[in-house]
């Protein structure tokens, strides 16, 4: 109960930011603050996998182990499942590890959506205390996503 009252808290606070900042300026602080939702969601996601694979399998019942759980997709990157016989193909242990496994997608999805939010064109109109309200607004915004995911989806401890 808790939980949900402080996401309910959160969502509130986060909306009323809106009302601060020049109309102009609303959508893009949707937009923005929408996609690092998603962001943070992804990490939140990530994170149970990597601490917790029963409470991802709880939601998620019919996931392939092999590509989800982190005990054993690690091995997808290497040729057979052996790291000493190299990489399975070209950039598999790197640059393109995120295509191996479910971890390193969700990483790799946190991070692109995240790059993304942030080029989104700011604006040249706006004054310190309009950036100070969007950095707020994003940062609660992030941390819900990752928090509906971790606490409230897959109920970590």
């Amino acid at each position: 109960m808790r939980r949900l009252i402080l996401l309910i808290l959160i969502l509130v606070s986060s909306t009323s930011y809106s009302q601060l900042l020049p109309k102009s300026n609303v959508k893009p602080l949707i937009i923005k603050s929408t996609l690092l939702f998603v962001s943070g969601a992804c990490d939140g996601t990530s994170e149970v996998l990597r601490i917790n694979y029963n409470q991802f399998k709880k939601v998620h019942t019919k996931a392939n182990d092999q590509f989800w759980n982190p005990n054993i997709s690690y091995t997808n990157k290497w040729k057979n499942g052996d790291y000493k016989q190299g990489e399975k193909f070209f950039l598999s242990s790197t640059a393109l590890v995120w295509t191996t496994d479910g971890y390193h997608e969700l990483q790799m999805n946190r991070d692109v959506i995240m790059i993304t939010a942030i080029c989104i064109p700011i604006g040249d109109n706006k004054n310190w205390k309009n950036y100070l309200i969007e950095a707020a607004a994003y940062y609660f915004s992030y941390t819900l996503g990752f928090n509906v995911m971790y606490n409230l989806i897959y109920k970590m401890p």
